[in-house]
């Protein structure tokens, strides 16, 4: 699960068998993590084992399995990706809601 405070960060707890909590570990965590570095977040989607946002400026991060979209790489942090924000969040999440903390 994630959420993101007034200002766009994004913290973010639970199971973390493939880093989808985006704090650079494989440890699951019950209370909320800071997702590393530092970037601000419009939106966020969480589900399964890979987690996305978008941020301020529109440029859209992935971490967790096959953060890289298209490719069998994952990362435990959030990792740039060039594709549309349809793809990153998937055909029925094309604009998900905005959670907040």
């Amino acid at each position: 699960m994630c959420g993101l405070t007034a200002s766009g960060e994004a913290y973010c707890w639970g199971f973390n068998r493939w880093g989808q909590l985006g704090d650079g570990t494989t440890t699951d965590k019950s209370t909320p993590v800071a997702v590393a570095g530092g970037l601000q977040f419009a939106s966020l989607w969480a589900g399964g084992r890979r987690t996305c946002g978008v941020t301020t400026s529109g440029t859209a991060y992935c971490w967790g399995e096959k953060a890289k979209i298209g490719t069998a790489r994952s990362a435990t942090a959030p990792a740039s990706t060039e594709l549309p924000r349809r793809q990153c969040f998937g055909s029925r999440h094309p604009d998900p809601p905005r959670s907040r903390v």
